[in-house]
């Protein structure tokens, strides 16, 4: 089960912006750079949507994904660029640490024909190589459900995000309402 991510989607969405608004690669011109910030696992299988993208969009885009928490899985991120960072610090000061470094990598590469990022000059934000990644982790921290509406047969999902005590205490159906908030 995903955690209400559509990468799918999200990729789908990116692919028809790129082709809308750029123009074919020629020469040394530069490529656009997508930067990919996700807090969740996919809902879905995602992976016939990245191999596309691998497809159709690897040679003309350079493309970083930031991965917010544990939440994400790293090694399907991984697959779809080299570029794969982790924020674990969600703390206000992180995420302005995070657009400035956004900013940043853009910068550096307005001028060049290749790409680069920025530097990280402290442990604020991890590079994630291949070979660390695995399936995503299990949140720990929240449970969802999926549900179904009545009246118009629409799906979707309830997350409840823990608010105290530890949920590897407790047997699944022990779980007090009480420790999680909608």
């Amino acid at each position: 089960l995903g955690r209400g991510t559509s990468l799918s989607k999200g990729l789908d969405h990116l692919s028809y912006a790129l082709r809308e608004n750029t123009n074919p690669i020629v020469g040394e011109q530069r490529k656009p750079i997508v930067f990919i910030i996700t807090d969740g696992a996919p809902t879905g299988n995602a992976s016939d949507a990245v191999a596309e993208w691998k497809q159709v969009w690897s040679d003309s885009v350079n493309v970083v994904a930031v991965s917010l928490g544990k939440g994400p899985d790293l090694s399907l991120l991984a697959k779809l660029t080299e570029n794969v960072f982790q924020l674990n610090d969600t703390t206000v000061n992180a995420y302005k640490k995070l657009f400035d470094w956004v900013s940043d990598t853009i910068k550096v590469n307005s001028g060049s024909g290749g790409f680069e990022l920025a530097s990280v000059s402290e442990q604020w934000l991890q590079k994630i190589e291949a070979t660390e990644t695995s399936g995503a982790d299990i949140d720990e921290g929240c449970v969802v459900l999926t549900g179904k509406c009545q009246r118009t047969g629409e799906v979707y999902l309830i997350k409840y995000l823990k608010t105290g005590g530890s949920a590897k205490e407790h047997a699944l159906s022990a779980i007090s309402g009480k420790a999680y908030k909608l």
